[in-house]
């Protein structure tokens, strides 16, 4: 209601741009100029409106409207002093005059909001005469803004609908015959206001306009007479110019000429070499080497898609030059730098005297110290970095091609593994484990259709009664060519290239197919692990009522792992999906609790039933890690949760767990992993015992009996 622009006509000559220029100011001109008398009503005229009402409203919640109102108007008299301090410049320096009406807007948008505040908190408390000298007052205030705003039409009758309507609007809530007139005669006063301020609005303007267009004709008429006596000097000049034009424009053409081959060898954004003219640089350099070692350093900046997505393009444009600008204060006259491609750059270093690389290892920490220095860009700076992978000639490749490949793979490798810094220098074993990891990602995506993934199953059991209450399916890979691969080595694998999805999948339909099919009158539950990654695809919900339906095994058989890393997940997905798994009769577990992503904040609101002790913590319960395990034992007392402890292979572990009131436990003393063919008769060996394996039995009932001990089940 408030805004609008001064004019939507595109401006299709200088002139009309020129009008319209000056137009806009005499607008900014003509609100300003009015404003000090607007702002001086509505300061006086709230005065005398706090001690009128005074009498039937409480004076401190007047006080509470009438400050903030006040502040306002100082607000807009400080802005209205700086226009008048603008205004005495020349054209040419002037502020923006579509700024200076947003924030004219804006200051009176925030005036009529108090006004149209008033009715709403002191109508009630005024009496007849009370609410009478509102009426007067708001529609004095009103009747003047036709005049004092007629250069801005939707500023006006807004101005006046926040003035008005609200009390009407009130008197007619009363339901009286007096509030009826009263709020007619408000709601008739503003549509009379509305169109005078219309007509007022549309005379002010065509005054504005037809005034400065007189002046932009009166321009152009001198324009054109300069013009004229220009064009009679130039035919005199013209003809001894003729021959200099010709000259220059051969010059010119050559110049042009070799723009374009510059930018055929140089990127359009940085200035620098592009990837064409750094490989002929490259061989250059191998050529003229004479047996001296040259060195390619591969550069990838590592947080620029973040900028890039967050901040727009322009952001991402400025980002690149300002790194071309500091990779290139940084080198040597002898360095070629290029910008390989998006945020990609590679660097040329000839004469290389270390065979082992060390001025170039050098020169990386330096372009990697000011790269991480922060970049500014409005609204604030960002902070981004590098990762860097160098290859040496003749060591590392004897073609350009070898050399900056060498880089690449260097570089990827330095940016996979953190823990060995930001700079890597390429080794053959590199190559060899990338081509590794290349036929595994190729493998495993074949995996499911070539049936070489299979289960195994591994005992969860109640120490005290020796009852096994959970089976948790743990995934293996029989590789066709190199064996068994273990899965700490093709689940992240797999989690990057996107296959977890369907191996998590396959993983869950088997294991509740061959859960279904275990014999007892009450047989374990079994417990499959599902990735972070299947939550966020926000298929798991789906996959799990699919395999439960298919197999027929019953909701309460049925317990999901999850680790830690689904704290550091999408909230607003994580959250639905294990409260959807909860309401099926599913129990959710939290498995390696405490080595990552841990936020009790996350634990209270997350369904979370079970918690699952990392084996590392387990390993070390005799020393530094038994607070750990006692604070992890609290935790779960005083939230609820049950306990299972991952990784048992002592005797002595075992014992410590059970008097710390862990009894539930999974590990090699227990237990292997067991194949699929050989869980009927494990579990049927442990039905017939009807009782702790004796071992177990004399480790546990020394504790079982003291009244500290805190048995946790998972059923």
């Amino acid at each position: 209601m408030f805004g609008g622009s001064l004019r939507h006509d595109i401006p299709k000559t200088q002139s009309e741009f020129d009008e319209l220029t000056l137009v806009a100011r005499d607008t900014v001109d003509l609100l300003y100029k009015h404003g000090m008398g607007g702002i001086s009503v509505s300061a006086i005229s709230s005065a005398l409106l706090v001690l009128v009402v005074s009498r039937t409203a409480h004076f401190s919640e007047l006080a509470a409207w009438w400050l903030p109102l006040q502040l306002t108007l100082l607000l807009r008299g400080i802005q209205l002093y700086r226009w008048t301090i603008d205004r005495a410049k020349p054209d040419d320096h002037r502020r923006d005059p579509l700024r200076d009406t947003r924030q004219f807007t804006l200051g009176t948008a925030a005036t009529a909001f108090f006004w149209a505040l008033f009715p709403m908190l002191f109508f009630k408390e005024l009496d007849l005469s009370g609410r009478a000298t509102l009426a007067i007052f708001l529609s004095g205030m009103a009747g003047g803004s036709t005049v004092v705003l007629a250069a801005k039409e939707n500023l006006t009758i807004g101005y006046c609908a926040a003035l008005l309507l609200p009390t009407s609007l009130l008197f007619f809530a009363e339901g009286s015959l007096d509030g009826l007139v009263l709020g007619s005669i408000g709601v008739v006063f503003f549509t009379v206001l509305t169109y005078s301020a219309r007509v007022a609005h549309q005379s002010t303007m065509r005054s504005v306009r037809l005034a400065r267009a007189n002046e932009v004709l009166l321009r152009g008429m001198e324009s054109a007479q300069h013009a004229l006596q220009d064009a009679n000097l130039g035919l005199e000049i013209r003809v001894r110019a003729r021959t200099e034009e010709l000259t220059r424009e051969i010059h010119e053409k050559e110049r042009y000429e070799q723009e374009l081959s510059r930018m055929a060898r140089h990127d359009t954004l940085t200035g620098l070499y592009n990837r064409a003219s750094l490989t002929a640089q490259l061989e250059t350099a191998l050529r003229e080497s004479a047996g001296k070692r040259t060195a390619v350093l591969f550069i990838d900046l590592d947080k620029f898609k973040e900028v890039n997505d967050v901040r727009g393009h322009c952001a991402g444009d400025h980002v690149l030059k300002t790194v071309s600008e500091r990779l290139l204060s940084r080198l040597g006259p002898q360095d070629k730098l290029a910008r390989w491609g998006g945020d990609e750059f590679v660097v040329i270093v000839p004469n290389i005297s270390d065979p082992g690389g060390l001025e170039a290892i050098l020169l990386a920490n330096t372009l990697c110290a000011c790269l991480a220095q922060p970049i500014d860009i409005e609204p604030e700076a960002v902070t981004i970095g590098a990762t860097i992978g160098i290859a040496l000639f003749p060591e590392h490749g004897r073609t350009q091609e070898e050399l900056i490949r060498a880089a690449d793979v260097a570089m990827y490798e330095a940016k996979q593994d953190r823990t060995a810094g930001r700079i890597r220098i390429f080794d053959q074993a590199l190559a060899d484990d990338l081509a590794r990891r290349h036929r595994f990602a190729q493998a495993l995506g074949r995996a499911i259709a070539e049936d070489t993934l299979t289960i195994c199953f591994q005992p969860i059991v109640m120490v005290p009664n020796g009852r096994c209450v959970a089976m948790e399916a743990l995934l293996r890979w029989k590789h066709p060519e190199l064996g068994l691969i273990p899965p700490s080595e093709f689940i992240p694998l797999a989690e990057r290239s996107g296959d977890i999805v369907a191996i998590g999948r396959w993983v869950l339909h088997e294991a509740c197919r061959i859960a279904a099919g275990w014999p007892g009158e009450d047989p374990p539950a079994v417990s499959v692990n599902v990735s972070t990654a299947q939550v966020a695809a926000g298929c798991i919900v789906d996959d799990v009522v699919d395999a439960m339906r298919s197999s027929g095994l019953p909701p309460s058989r049925l317990h999901i792992e999850l680790t830690e890393s689904l704290f550091a997940g999408d909230q607003a997905i994580v959250g639905p999906t294990l409260q959807a798994l909860r309401r099926m009769g599913i129990r959710i577990s939290l498995d390696d609790f405490g080595t990552g992503f841990s936020s009790l904040a996350y634990l209270r609101i997350l369904p979370v039933d079970t918690i699952k002790i990392d084996k590392s913590f387990v390993d070390g319960i005799e020393g530094e890690s038994r607070s750990i395990i006692n604070a992890i034992v609290s935790i779960s007392r005083a939230m609820d949760f049950d306990l299972i402890a991952e990784g048992v292979e002592t005797e002595r572990q075992m014992a410590a767990l059970v008097a710390m009131g862990v009894t539930t436990q999974q590990g090699y003393l227990l237990s292997k992993p067991l194949q699929v063919c050989d869980v009927p008769a494990w579990l049927q060996s442990m039905n017939r015992e009807k009782a702790p394996i004796s071992s177990l039995q004399a480790l546990s009932q020394a504790v079982l009996d003291r009244p500290l001990v805190h048995r946790i089940a998972v059923h």
